[in-house]
């Protein structure tokens, strides 16, 4: 009898280049070779290996943005968020928007959005709206397309 396995995600990782900050993404090995270094590379689809920044490797959560953008453990992601408040003695949705960092919980070995600014958490649910912002490692650029989008 023929068992089969079915994947409910891609299992890959995206991590920084170290020789030139380039995005990476494929399969993720952290080793430590016979001097006693620690290496981590990503390998990318043709099997090349990729030394990476280890603090900046992710986990793709098997999720994609509206725009049809992977989205990576350490992205930055907007989720429109939905309410149900009582106005004028109706039940009504009111609609927001938020950005959050997406991060792992060990705990739950799950991904969770995190917000620095209101400092509150929300797992990830399948159809939230969501769209990639940047991630937590090019903040930078991120608050230069905020500055961008508030003219």
């Amino acid at each position: 009898m023929k068992v089969e396995t079915k994947t409910t995600r891609e299992i890959k990782f995206r991590g920084k280049r170290t020789n030139c900050n380039e995005w990476i993404e494929g399969h993720y090995v952290n080793y430590i070779d016979c001097r006693g270094a620690e290496n981590h590379l990503i390998y990318y689809r043709n099997g090349n290996p990729n030394y990476v920044y280890p603090e900046t490797v992710g986990q793709y959560i098997g999720l994609k943005d509206k725009n049809g953008v992977e989205i990576y453990e350490g992205d930055i992601v907007k989720a429109k968020l939905v309410d149900i408040v009582k106005k004028r003695g109706k039940w009504v949705n009111v609609f927001t928007y938020e950005d959050f960092a997406v991060e792992y919980i060990q705990e739950d070995t799950g991904f969770r959005f995190r917000s620095e600014e209101n400092k509150t958490e929300y797992y990830i649910m399948q159809d939230t709206e969501l769209e990639v912002i940047g991630n937590i490692y090019d903040k930078d650029a991120v608050n230069e397309l905020k500055k961008e989008s508030d003219k």
